[in-house]
């Protein structure tokens, strides 16, 4: 399908959607309107799942996407665990100074082979 220009209207006949229909009325050179910047500025703020998962959700079906979308965060939160559990034992490995504690069979004057 070959794009179809209409100077005129300020339209184009090619589309994301198959449903999108021209209105005939050239479109403002004037940028966005503040409705939405604002929603353009939340979005970035947000990240794009704020406004894009009702999207992906209707181009889904619903059950399908319920289901993705509890599997993420199932996978979200052993991930979370994974996470915390790595943190917890590098804070085991440490002394209150921050400084990595000395094993039971390290000798004090060499502290395991790296000069002090």
């Amino acid at each position: 399908m070959k794009p179809s220009n209409d100077k005129e209207s300020g339209t184009s006949s090619v589309a994301a959607s198959p449903q999108w229909k021209p209105t005939g009325k050239p479109r403002s050179k004037d940028g966005f309107s503040p409705t939405i910047a604002f929603c353009f500025t939340v979005n970035y703020i947000l990240g794009t799942g704020f406004l894009t998962i009702p999207w992906a959700f209707v181009q889904g079906g619903l059950l399908l996407s319920a289901c993705v979308l509890v599997l993420v965060g199932i996978l979200s939160d052993v991930a979370k665990g994974y996470v915390l559990e790595t943190m917890a034992m590098a804070e085991a490995m440490l002394d209150s100074s921050m400084h990595w504690k000395k094993s039971k069979g390290e000798d004090a004057r060499t502290n395991g082979g790296v000069g002090v």
